[in-house]
């Protein structure tokens, strides 16, 4: 990568200037120092801006940048960069990229840097690889000072050595702040156990306070029970000396009715006379008949009412009974009966049958265990009787033999003497070979097994009785299902007629439908009773109503208004009928309220027993249940009054302690200082070890390459010089610095020697040897990589063109 085109406008401490590079090195020089800056300045502020584009206020371009670069296979793209005045200072917008090959611009992602993507490195390694500025220290200390810094750090600036005195006496501070911090913790400790004590304090003065709330409402509500108790005592005690309150009250209600139906009726029969042809005198001359006129026709309409409902009843009771589907005869309930016990006892034998199919499974697979067992006895199947009596004689026989004197001389001479088989041996012999038949080995194991074998044969015997049982029962299981069958369908047929379920709501429905049935008959009965007393009223009612339109003859009253003034007289009746009656009963009552009440005041006792439904209810309590239940209150009342006055008095004696936001002030304080202190103590020992670590790192995988590459370029390019010349102390560091530097350029960029080279110098070095050593090695560092040198010294512009280095001018 190499920097084929610098053109600038405007540039801070630059002005215009219009750079074109050559392949070979060349050199810039510039009037002043702060010329030389300024373009190391727009370079580092170009390829890694430190100002976010997006921050900057918009301003008229005063100035531009523009640089061309050329890489490898022909790849070359310039880079456009404008900048805005603010504050006099110029400030970078977002550089334009654009790839010189296919005229398109390249566009960068918004974390990209350009430096990144035009070199591929960041910006510390840029400084140290790209940009070299020659020291013009001319002491000795600082010197060697800067390339002990290059040795173990990488950076001219940084020593270790005082980075790691800088840490040990803030170290040091912070250990004399232990002292302090203790005391902030203990501080804490207290303030955190005031804190806590106060909190609990607060809290239980708060449940103190709830609880007296709770006392106090208590005794409040107990005081109103108590209260209330003793007000219905007192109520109670006056009901009973005033039991015919309720009948004085019902009187004075009946007073009020009847005072308010006489009332309706005046003013009904006002302005009946008002507004007819009739007059008051001629319904008072015929009071008594109107009334009695009225009585006959209500108890004609009470009656034709009652008939009437008396009808609608016997009418619904007879649907009901056409459509309810029961006979009500004793033989259909008999019948239903008979039904329902059949098919409960054949339901029930098929579930006894049920259990018989499963007794029947499990029996047959007994019988089949058995018989299994039963096979391993065999040979025992053709023993009688006599044989088990001839085992046993044969037993018996063989011990004689063995138990007798003569027996043993006898086998003794048959054996020795003869050479035969003895006669015990031919007893043992054929017993043997009985048992080994049975599978035994001797007399009682063969009883044991006889025994088996016939308890085996008894039990296979029973089973076999049980199965026959068993398919017994089984075989009647098709007579039962056709009873069940036949039987559901009657009941069912009947139920569905019927609108029941089951049987007992059948029989409940039958029941009912009986009951309906003399119910129906009584309401005949009823019905024509009143029909008859009807009938005798209604003819009385008829004589009435002729004998008053006779009367109207005799009044002479036109005959186009009999009609109305038959229909007046008999409203008229009727209000004169309820006003009648209205103060008949007002008489009767209030004689019989005067004569109950004496001298008692009623408004008084209805203020005192009212309302009476509570009272009485009251009154259905005993006193002894009564006076426990106050009693009970009393004594909890009392109760919860002491426990009051102890939580006042410990209320009262809880210290006061300070407020917990105060405590939670000072807590937060007291904390953020200890903590700021544990945070920085903890920081400090994280920069530490990781600087620690920085410098350890870098020393094991750059010191030596580092040394190696600095006593390289010591050995080949200031090792020419002439011998026995003295050299100074001072040029000898020169030298090394230079090596050091180059060298720490070349490690930054992995020994990159595409990237150009930017050499800056101030003034010469008053050893021209060593000046003559330093272009010799950048003359030949520019072989392989662009070398580009900036100085404000005339000598070293003159120095470079003697040995071919090309001035840039523009």
């Amino acid at each position: 990568m190499k920097i084929e085109h610098i053109k600038g406008s405007r540039l801070k401490g630059l002005g215009n200037v219009t750079w074109t590079f050559p392949a070979s090195p060349a050199y810039l020089l510039f009037k002043d120092e702060t010329q030389q800056k300024s373009l190391i300045e727009l370079l580092l502020k170009l390829f890694s801006p430190q100002t976010s584009p997006g921050s900057m206020k918009f301003f008229n371009n005063t100035s531009f940048l523009e640089l061309v670069f050329s890489g490898d296979e022909n790849n070359r793209c310039s880079i456009h960069q404008n900048y805005l005045k603010e504050n006099n200072d110029f400030i970078p917008t977002s550089a334009l990229i654009k790839d010189e090959i296919t005229g398109q611009d390249v566009s960068l992602s918004d974390s990209s840097v350009l430096g990144e993507y035009i070199f591929g490195i960041k910006l510390q390694l840029f400084q140290l690889g790209v940009i070299v500025n020659w020291s013009d220290i001319d002491d000795l200390d600082q010197l060697r000072q800067r390339i002990n810094n290059l040795c173990l750090s990488g950076d001219e600036e940084l020593s270790p050595l005082k980075v790691k005195a800088c840490f040990a006496g803030a170290m040091q501070k912070l250990n004399e702040q232990k002292g302090k911090i203790a005391l902030v913790k203990a501080k804490y400790d207290t303030l955190r156990q005031d804190w806590e004590d106060s909190h609990r304090q607060q809290e239980e003065e708060r449940l103190l306070i709830i609880e007296i709330n709770q006392f106090q409402e208590g005794e409040a509500i107990l005081a109103n029970k108590i209260d209330s108790i003793n007000k219905i005592q007192e109520r109670l005690s006056l009901l009973n000396q005033n039991q015919d309150y309720r009948e004085l009250r019902r009187l004075q209600t009946e007073i009020m009715n009847s005072e308010e139906e006489i009332r309706c009726a005046e003013i009904n029969l006002t302005a009946l006379t008002s507004n007819s042809i009739i007059e008051w005198e001629f319904l008072e001359s015929l009071r008594e008949e109107c009334i009695e006129w009225a009585d006959l026709q209500a108890q004609v309409k009470r009656y034709d009412h009652i008939i009437k409902k008396l009808t609608d009843m016997i009418t619904q009771l007879k649907i009901f009974l056409e459509t309810c589907g029961y006979e009500g005869s004793n033989e259909e309930k008999e019948r239903m009966s008979s039904f329902y016990n059949e098919r409960n006892s054949a339901q029930e034998q098929l579930n006894n049958s049920i259990n018989y199919q499963e007794a029947l499974q499990r029996t047959r697979l007994q019988y089949s265990e058995e018989k299994t067992r039963l096979q391993e006895f065999a040979e025992m199947t053709a023993i009688t009787e006599d044989d088990k009596y001839r085992v046993e004689r044969w037993e018996k026989q063989l011990k004689k033999w063995q138990t007798s004197k003569i027996s043993r001389s006898i086998d003794h001479t048959l054996k020795n003497h003869l050479g035969r088989n003895s006669i015990e041996e031919k007893l043992r012999s054929r017993i043997n070979r009985l048992y080994e038949r049975f599978h035994v080995q001797n007399f009682e194991e063969f009883q044991n097994r006889l025994m088996k074998f016939r308890e085996q044969k008894e039990n296979i015997e029973k089973i076999q009785e049980q199965l026959v049982q068993l398919q017994t029962e089984i075989d009647n299981e098709e007579a039962l299902l056709e009873i069940v069958h036949t039987r559901n369908e009657l009941l069912n047929q009947t139920f569905f007629m019927t609108n029941v379920s089951d049987f007992p709501a059948w029989l409940d429905g039958w029941k009912s439908c009986n009951q309906k049935r003399l119910q129906l008959s009584h309401l005949h009965k009823k019905r024509q009773s009143l029909i008859e007393s009807s009938e005798k009223e209604t003819n009385k009612l008829h004589s009435f109503t002729e004998s008053f339109q006779e009367k109207l003859v005799g009044w002479n009253i036109p005959v186009s208004d009999r009609e109305d003034v038959l229909s007046a007289i008999l409203k008229a009746a009727h209000e004169l009928r309820a006003k009648d009656r209205a103060e008949r009963r007002l008489s009767e009552c209030s004689a019989k309220l005067q004569s109950m009440l004496g001298n008692r005041n009623l408004e008084g006792l209805s203020k005192k027993l009212e309302p009476l439904a509570e009272l009485e209810k009251e009154a259905l309590i005993s006193d002894e249940n009564r006076l426990a239940r106050l009693t009970s209150w009393q004594n909890e009342q009392a109760e919860m009054h002491s426990k009051r006055l102890q939580a006042e008095q410990r209320l009262q004696l809880l210290q006061k302690r300070p407020s917990l936001v105060v405590l939670e002030e000072e807590i937060e304080t007291v904390k953020k200082e200890w903590m700021s202190y544990e945070s920085l103590l903890q920081a400090f020992h994280d920069a530490q070890k990781l600087f620690e670590s920085s410098i350890n790192t870098w020393e094991v995988n750059n010191g030596n390459a580092l040394k190696y590459d600095a006593a390289k370029i010591v050995r080949e390019f200031f090792s020419q010089r002439e011998i026995g010349k003295p050299q100074s102390a001072l040029d000898m560091a020169k030298r090394d610095y230079f090596a050091y530097r180059m060298a720490i350029a070349q490690l930054a960029l992995n020994y990159n020697t595409k990237l150009p080279l930017i050499f800056s110098i101030g003034k010469m070095p008053d050893d021209q040897n060593l000046w003559n050593d330093i272009i010799e090695y950048l003359t030949d560092l520019s072989r392989s990589r662009q070398i580009i040198l900036t100085t404000t010294n005339s000598q070293v512009s003159e120095k470079l063109k003697e040995v071919g280095w090309t001035q840039i001018v523009g």
